[in-house]
């Protein structure tokens, strides 16, 4: 680059940018807009919500548990074909038990959030969750935004 004036004023990260004496902003970020936390009445109908989902998913978990259990005692396997199909069908089940269990914990720790003053806010950037995602999925641990760096893998 002999014969071009260098910029000496400049920061050396904008000065990487340059390009025949010119130089490149770097590129502007829109803001982050600022979330207002959450109503204390909207908290109250979210905690009614979660217990109720709470208590929904325990039964939902209970009655398969035991089907899943029942089935392996009471079922006579005339068939390695049909042994087969029932184990399979109880490793779903089972499988679907731990979901569920993984979305009752989920929900203990929102309560818990609810009961410490601490819902609504994102675990990872401390940001306000907006009131819409919580209305989804009451018991979300990250705002939207570090859901989706999280799921792209850049979180």
């Amino acid at each position: 680059m002999k014969g071009l004036p260098r910029r000496t004023n400049l920061p050396p990260l904008i000065l990487s940018k340059t390009f025949i004496g010119s130089v490149v902003p770097p590129p502007k970020v829109a803001p982050r807009k600022k979330v207002p936390p959450i109503q204390a009445a909207d908290v109250v109908r979210l905690h009614d919500m979660l217990i109720v989902k709470k208590r929904r998913l325990q039964g939902t978990v209970s009655g398969m548990r035991s089907e899943a259990l029942e089935k392996d005692e009471a079922v006579s396997h005339d068939s390695i074909a049909d042994h087969g199909t029932d184990m399979f069908d109880q490793d779903i089940t089972l499988s679907l038990v731990e979901n569920e269990q993984a979305i009752i914990q989920s929900i203990d720790e929102a309560l818990v959030k609810i009961s410490e003053g601490l819902y609504g806010k994102c675990e990872n950037c401390a940001d306000n969750i907006r009131k819409e995602r919580l209305e989804a999925l009451p018991f979300a641990r990250l705002c939207l935004d570090c859901q989706e760096a999280q799921e792209s893998g850049r979180g």
